[in-house]
């Protein structure tokens, strides 16, 4: 989303933009695009605004996914500890 909307690469690399994030973040709809904009932002501020818009709005689907990445764990067998 960010470079089809024409957002400086240094903007969307910057340190300020980075997240430590789970598997099920970063694959979650990694081209999420359901917001209306159709124009990048001027400033870093209504950057940031657009970048928390974009999280709120993937929250929902990122919970799903995390709640399908724990099932899948915990149905895995678990090793007893070494005796």
């Amino acid at each position: 989303m960010g470079l089809r909307l024409g957002i400086p690469i240094d903007w969307l690399e910057d340190y300020s933009n980075a997240a430590m994030a789970c598997s099920a973040c970063n694959s979650f709809n990694n081209h999420f695009d359901a917001l209306d904009v159709t124009e990048p932002p001027q400033t870093m501020d209504e950057f940031y605004d657009l970048r928390d818009a974009v999280f709120r709005a993937r929250l929902p689907g990122v919970q799903k996914a995390q709640e399908a990445e724990r099932g899948f764990f915990d149905r895995l067998p678990k090793n007893s500890p070494a005796e």
